[in-house]
């Protein structure tokens, strides 16, 4: 069985096979139903072969495509049977209420801006994510012929080309018997009588056999090892642009007299590279999984991070560390980001923890901006927090009142080091007394022992039962 099973509709089949031919020619594994015969028994059994047999189903999105029975069909089933997804754009379309749940949380790739060798380097890049890599025995395809054909259409064509070769057997015998018979009537031969001459038959002129040229074998792309991943350095003035970054999650849920849906913003910064993935520190509360917990229902739960730069990434799994300080880890898939362009690591201070009195630098990103908002704060006190006593911060003024979280740093020698990340105390202060801000320490969030769920549905659902005590559950 192919690698990929690609899933598409038959009016955008000449944009499909453009993209599906440079597959071939790569080395990777196709399979793609070439028939106009849907819904016929033997054909579709065929597709669900094709779709258990593969490692991940490629859909192609379009307008056409979103309104394709069969297209909805083939997602569902690939869902139903744990198949990785992967969603490209052939153009500008929104996924419709039949497939938003089997593809929510996937990255899709758009594959009409650019051009087709970054498309191609974006699949590839994908594709490998699920472990499918251009194969050594996959004959490669060459430009000018078809994708493989389907087993059906292969004997079509056997068919036909058996008929074509029996009429030419008999036109070749009916050439070589000689045609008449003896004398007629009123002829006397006055001695022998000898045949006329037979001339041998006329055949038509034989051409060499057409001969292709020969395409030399595809070879494998040598992958250079992967860079080692960036190390945290203190940071200049310039890169404090890059260290907060926007965290952003929408959840639905299912109420009694309808759907409410909910997005929130916060303040993140990432603190780790491994795996290939970045993982982040926010403030639990932008999470709403209390929230969530109290519905009876989740019928959409997403996350995406934006980056400088313009580049954002689907949040894939999160960590909720919960606690009057709540404290969260997510992480986000790494590929096409790169240090200090799109993000800088933050580097923990490494020397005496900033003390009362001391003016720390608060970077917070808002619901609206694109640039995270620079302020500062004095240290009120340097002490334990909440009921775990976790080592943090307090401060005098509600720089924090929107709950839009804040990264705290400290001057060091003219560079700028992680002191903290600012929260919100859930407890509430006593009567006539305004609410005080608290960060956590840079050093205690390093210390976190994580326990992750998936970004979905049914992880939050989970979370927020394992975590809060309550029942939510994913809708079906």
């Amino acid at each position: 069985m192919a690698d990929i099973f690609i899933c598409y509709c038959r009016r955008d089949t000449k944009k499909v096979t453009h993209w599906v031919r440079q597959l071939q020619d790569r080395g990777y594994s196709v399979w793609m139903d070439l028939q106009s015969v849907e819904g016929a028994t033997l054909w579709a059994k065929e597709i669900v072969e094709a779709i258990d047999g593969c490692k991940v189903l490629v859909v192609m999105l379009s307008k056409s495509s979103i309104d394709s029975a069969n297209v909805v069909k083939e997602v569902s089933l690939a869902s139903e049977k744990g198949k990785p997804i992967l969603p490209l754009k052939l153009e500008t379309v929104d996924i419709p209420a039949t497939m938003q749940y089997q593809l929510a949380n996937i990255h899709f790739l758009e594959l009409f801006h650019g051009d087709d060798a970054q498309g191609l380097d974006a699949i590839a890049r994908a594709l490998g994510h699920h472990d499918v890599t251009p194969g050594a025995d996959a004959a490669p395809t060459s430009a000018a012929a078809p994708p493989r054909l389907s087993a059906p259409r292969k004997k079509l064509i056997g068919i036909v080309a058996a008929v074509v070769a029996a009429l030419a057997a008999v036109w070749i015998v009916s050439a070589l018997v000689p045609r008449g018979g003896g004398p007629g009537p009123g002829d006397h031969a006055a001695g022998p009588v000898h045949p006329p001459p037979v001339a041998p038959p006329a055949h038509p002129p034989v051409s060499p056999p057409a001969t292709r040229p020969v395409k030399p074998p595809a070879t494998r792309p040598v992958t250079p090892p992967a860079p080692p991943p960036p190390t945290a350095a203190p940071l200049s003035e310039a890169a404090l642009k890059l260290a907060a970054v926007k965290l952003n999650v929408r959840w639905v849920k299912k109420g009694f007299l309808g759907d409410t849906d909910r997005t929130f913003a916060s303040t993140a910064g990432v603190v780790g590279v491994q795996d290939g993935k970045l993982r982040l520190v926010t403030s639990s509360k932008v999470l709403g999984l209390r929230a969530l917990g109290k519905s009876a229902k989740i019928k959409t739960y997403q996350g995406w991070v934006n980056f400088s730069g313009g580049e954002s990434k689907v949040v894939e799994r999160i960590a909720d560390r919960v606690g009057k300080l709540d404290l969260a880890l997510v992480e986000v898939d790494a590929a096409g980001l790169t240090h200090g362009t799109h993000y800088v690591l933050l580097p923990p201070v490494k020397g005496a923890r900033p003390a009362a009195g001391e003016e720390l630098v608060v970077l917070a990103r808002d619901a609206a901006g694109d640039d995270a908002v620079r302020t500062s704060q004095k240290v009120v006190a340097a002490e334990s927090l909440g009921a775990d006593r976790r080592a943090g911060y307090r401060f005098d003024a509600a720089v924090n009142a929107d709950n839009r979280g804040g990264l705290l740093l400290a001057s060091r020698g003219g560079k700028f080091e992680w002191a903290g990340i600012l929260l919100v105390a859930l407890e509430p202060p006593p009567e006539g007394q305004v609410e005080p801000n608290v960060a956590v320490d840079a050093a205690e969030i390093m210390k976190m022992d994580p326990r992750w769920f998936k970004c979905d549905p049914a992880g939050a659902a989970g979370a927020a039962y394992r975590a809060h005590g309550l029942s939510a559950t994913a809708a079906n």
